[in-house]
């Protein structure tokens, strides 16, 4: 097995060098398990001094991840900059705590073989979701990253995700929730029937959880059932077969 995974790694390592070389810089895009998804850079330090981290925004897919990364990888960007980004909007660059990088960018601080590595995010101007950390303020400030490296209280799991909406992701007090399968939720911040397809997102259901510790619940509920509430301080009734 330990000689699977050299041989997995080489491959890994050669990848980030062709990517290097050809483009610049080497994207990974991490799934995060019991925390939001991020992507960063490998290959930029050379250049700028720093590699890039997008993280969190469930409302951008993966290319507008890396997008967003190409446009900001295009430039000397300094702290403060604002970049505009095709079909997303402006993003802008923001500092990053070395206690948010050492857990962030572990595969630049193994390529590059460096203890510590210094990064600069990405962040979007327009819309701000609950999943976007503030990587220049300490990690209690961003609390759907508290498990990052922290044991989670509740029965999650990495595998466990959630259908929410648009609204619920902008802040809006999720008040339907449901369980479909054994690790798929749905999470809405109004009835499942007012939510247009183009509005929803599939998280980590431990992503709502970790932004509103009310919806823990939730995560014990039997497959086909569910629960409601009117608003984020009203108590939870159950619904559902």
């Amino acid at each position: 097995m330990s000689d699977d995974r050299e041989t997995r790694r080489e491959r890994a390592l050669a990848l980030i060098r062709r990517n290097i070389e050809t483009h610049g810089f080497h994207v990974y895009l991490v799934k995060g398990g019991l925390s939001p998804r991020f992507a960063y850079t490998i290959g930029l330090s050379e250049r700028f001094g720093a590699e890039l981290v997008f993280a969190g925004d469930a409302l951008c897919d993966a290319s507008d991840v890396h997008r967003a990364i190409a446009a900001c990888a295009e430039r000397a960007f300094v702290l403060g900059d604002r970049i505009d980004v095709p079909h997303l909007g402006s993003v802008s660059a923001g500092p990053v705590l070395p206690e948010w990088s050492t857990e962030l960018v572990l595969g630049a601080m193994d390529y590059l073989q460096r203890s510590t590595v210094a990064c600069v995010q990405i962040v979007p101007d327009s819309t701000r979701t609950i999943d976007v950390p503030s990587l220049g303020l300490p990690r209690d400030r961003s609390p759907c990253w508290k498990w990052l490296s922290s044991p989670c209280p509740y029965r999650l799991s990495d595998g466990d995700v959630a259908v929410t909406n648009r609204r619920a992701l902008l802040g809006d007090a999720v008040t339907e929730a449901v369980r479909w399968e054994t690790d798929q939720w749905e999470a809405f911040s109004c009835s499942a029937e007012d939510v247009q397809k183009e509005d929803m997102r599939v998280v980590p259901l431990a992503t709502l959880v970790a932004a509103d510790e009310s919806l823990a619940p939730a995560v014990e509920l039997e497959i086909g059932k569910g629960m409601r509430r009117t608003g984020l301080t009203s108590r939870w009734e159950a619904w559902g077969n």
